[in-house]
């Protein structure tokens, strides 16, 4: 089944305005927007461009394709979780490797704090309804370039939650209980793995790390591996880490360095100038994974198989 699906990418096309999906008719765009999809089907990052109808039309039907492509999936590869703070932030991180992973495994994304006020742009920040409901829809957009499944906490960003930055240490009545026993009831039975942010510099970074860290996930007995992804942006300022993490670095290839690029472009409520050429430049193309072996991620890299992380 896997191999028949991947024999029919790309999965969508359009022709005379009808939208397909794996060759079965899934909707009708305007002129315009069929238009761009013929073109440029997955270079988002130019919708400043056009009106913002037509951009309401693109990012509405990517969510469509995302639960198009989720449905298609062929259920019975190893899962991945990945516990992302913000809506944006696993790709920034590992969007790169999250590419190569999801060529032989599910993926799944839960962004916990996914209610956010913030956007470079001060007409959005002024009209937060509209915001949030972008901001869903660059998430959707951009998992369906790794088809991805996602799920949003709702849960509100720091600044919604009485902080005054994000450096502030963690509000001592924060409650941590709740949210733990929140994400255990949401995190799918048995993944393969657990990729959870180091938890550099954002309080809701460092927040979802320790949420993480206390969850309690079991498969077949033992505890699911937990394994820390670089926060990007963050991570590129520099950080100095706890001597029991041991770190892994992967070179991406140009495909991943590329579609990481892709995926980070559709969120443009986020992109600062020089933002994405700071995080592709990080590393000088690679990507970090940190782990220690108190949480049964000593041989995670066994586990998942080398070849396959390594690419």
């Amino acid at each position: 089944m896997l191999q028949k699906y991947f024999l029919k990418l790309p999965h969508y096309s359009c022709k005379k305005n009808q939208l397909y999906f794996l060759n079965k008719k899934l909707c009708i765009l305007s002129d315009k927007a069929a238009f761009m999809y013929k073109n440029m089907p997955y270079e988002l990052n130019y919708l400043k461009k056009y009106s913002e109808e037509v951009v309401e039309e693109l990012l509405q039907t990517q969510s469509i394709i995302t639960c198009n492509i989720s449905n298609e999936c062929n259920l019975e590869r190893p899962l991945i979780v990945v516990i992302s703070p913000h809506l944006d932030d696993a790709v920034f991180s590992i969007g790169g490797l999250l590419t190569r992973l999801s060529m032989h495994y599910r993926i799944h994304i839960i962004t916990l704090f996914s209610i956010d006020p913030y956007s470079i742009y001060k007409d959005l920040r002024k009209d937060f309804e509209r915001l949030q409901q972008l901001r869903l829809k660059e998430e959707m957009a951009s998992m369906s370039l790794i088809r991805a499944t996602t799920l949003q906490m709702g849960w509100k960003d720091a600044m919604l939650r009485g902080y005054k930055n994000i450096y502030e240490p963690i509000n001592p009545e924060e409650p941590l209980e709740w949210y733990i026993n929140s994400i255990r009831d949401k995190i799918p039975e048995s993944p393969h793995l657990i990729l959870c942010p180091l938890g550099i510099t954002h309080v809701d970074h460092r927040l979802t790390r320790i949420l993480v860290d206390r969850i309690n996930v079991t498969k077949v007995g033992l505890k699911t591996p937990i394994i820390y992804y670089e926060d990007l942006p963050y991570a590129c300022d520099g950080f100095k880490q706890k001597k029991f993490y041991e770190s892994c670095c992967f070179k991406l290839n140009d495909f991943e360095v590329n579609n990481k690029k892709k995926m980070a472009k559709i969120y443009i409520s986020q992109l600062a100038p020089g933002l994405i050429t700071k995080i592709l430049n990080h590393r000088k193309g690679q990507e970090c994974l940190w782990y220690r072996d108190d949480n049964c991620t000593i041989d995670w890299k066994c586990n998942l198989g080398s070849s396959i992380f390594n690419g």
